[in-house]
């Protein structure tokens, strides 16, 4: 009985730390699509792919080529910004800095 009881308070401990840990992720959500929505740059992450960018910021996925300096953008069009920088040897903050000068 003691030992089922303790069970218990640790699934039901385990249950509220998760609940509290979802209506946090779902806060974080909200906000960062509130501020990608209003056009905050600073929400420019190394796993979004360059068309992800030019339909969430409304900037013509040609322009962000052209100042990115990518020569064919068929085959960089799936990669995100950190395969980019990585195919182009440059630091990925590097190029989240120059998508985000791109979109301002």
């Amino acid at each position: 009985m003691f030992i089922t009881g303790l069970l218990l308070c640790i699934a039901l401990a385990a249950a509220v730390f998760c609940a509290i840990q979802t209506v946090q992720d779902i806060q974080r959500f909200q906000q960062t699509r509130k501020l990608t929505l209003s056009g905050d740059v600073r929400t420019v992450r190394s796993w979004m792919t360059l068309p992800y960018i030019a339909r969430n910021y409304h900037v013509p996925e040609i322009y962000l080529d052209e100042q990115l300096h990518i020569s064919n953008p068929q085959d960089t069009r799936r990669a995100s910004l950190y395969a980019l920088a990585q195919r182009y040897n440059r630091p990925v903050d590097q190029v989240i800095h120059d998508v985000q000068q791109a979109i301002l």
